[in-house]
Order: C-alpha cells, then structure tokens, then sequence
C-alpha cells in the first residue's frame, strides 16, 4: 500500500511539473488507451459472449435430433413388437385361406402345400399354391386384401392371371401364398 501512495505521489509531482498543453496531450494519452482498454474488453467479452450462443445453438438443436430419433426409435420398437407378436402366433394357412375364402364368397380350385423352410434369420416360411376360377377383378383385389391384412402374417408372393375366354370379364389366378412365424422353442 505504501508503494501506492509513493508511485501516486511521483505521478501527481510529474503531472504538476507539466505545461498545460503537455497535461492536455498526456490527458488524451490516458483517454486514448483508456478507451482502447476498454474496446478490446467489450470485443472479448462480445466474441465470449457470441461463442456459448452458437455453442447452445448447436447443442439445442443437437438435442432437438435426439428427441426426434427417440420418438422414431420408440414407433419402429413398437412395430417390431407387434411383428414378433405377429410372428409369435402361427397359422395354419390351409385353414386360414378357406375361411377367408368362405367369408368373400370365392371358390378354391386345388390347393397345395409347399412345406415349411426355415431361413438364415431363424423365421419359419410356410408356403401354399392354390388356384381360383372365375373371379372378377373386384373380388380377387377383395380376397387379396383379405389374406394379407388380416390379423396373421400372412403375405401373397405370387399371382399369376390368365383371362378366360368365356368371359372376358373374369379371370382365372394360381396364387402363392406365405405365412411367417418364430420356431416353437
């Protein structure tokens, strides 16, 4: 403390010891760099300021993506669950194509089963040909819908039309169908 008061007495005794002009310019000389001082700690303060914005920009949106990647993750996990659950419940395809088939009213020519195969992914494919005679356009779409959004996985791999030639309006189709389901354990 006492240096203080010594470098602030030589300080006074310099500025007493200088003319009035000189006072001015050593005046401006400390406005100048105090101004000077003060800039570059605004700027710095500034730029400090500018970077945890943009660095909170960057985060907020960064969060904002996780949130929208949980909410996809979250439906396609419940999708996944329903598939299994699908899978979980096998159907006997024989059985599940004639009561559809009864409930749209459409005739089933021969029907043949292919077998079950299971596949690298471990899912058991059983596969069924059958064919079906003189149907319209309308009441096989109806059918087809029928089969594949019904309440097992069921799923049509093959259709083959032919027109007949005693009606042009109806068609003949052999059909492949596959149903998927988890092996029993």
């Amino acid at each position: 403390m006492n240096r203080f008061r010594n470098l602030l007495a030589s300080v006074e005794q310099y500025v007493g010891r200088l003319s009035p002009r000189e006072r001015l310019l050593v005046a401006l000389a400390a406005a100048t760099f105090l101004m000077g001082t003060i800039t570059l700690s605004v700027l710095g303060f500034s730029h400090a300021v500018r970077r945890r914005e943009v660095s909170i920009e960057t985060k907020t949106k960064a969060l904002s993506e996780i949130g929208t990647l949980a909410a996809t993750y979250r439906e396609r996990a419940a999708t996944r669950r329903q598939l299994e659950e699908r899978l979980r419940a096998p159907v006997k395809l024989f059985t599940f194509i004639d009561d559809v088939s009864k409930k749209q009213g459409v005739e089933i020519g021969d029907m043949q089963d292919r077998g079950t195969t299971a596949g690298p992914d471990k899912i058991n494919e059983s596969i069924v040909d059958f064919d079906l005679n003189k149907l319209t356009l309308d009441k096989l779409s109806g059918f087809l819908n029928a089969i594949e959004h019904g309440p097992h996985l069921v799923k049509v791999k093959k259709i083959r039309l032919r027109t007949r030639l005693d009606d042009p309006n109806s068609v003949d189709a052999s059909l492949t169908v596959a149903t998927y389901s988890l092996p029993t354990t």
